[in-house]
């Protein structure tokens, strides 16, 4: 999208979200992700982020 529109990210922040059944959910969702063999190493950490907040410039 941002590419699209001529623009270039620069800065990209996740705005995390986290509780504890929240954390109990991702636990689970690795224990998925191994059993299933997918390999993402951020997936975890990609699961926390509610909101990303992205600084672009136009190209």
């Amino acid at each position: 999208m941002f590419h699209e529109t001529g623009y270039k990210i620069i800065q990209i922040e996740p705005i995390v979200f986290t509780t504890h059944y929240y954390e109990k959910m991702i636990s689970k969702l690795a224990y998925v992700r191994s059993c299933m063999g997918i390999h993402h190493a951020d997936l975890e950490e990609e699961a926390r982020a509610y909101q990303y907040v992205i600084k672009a410039e136009k190209r």
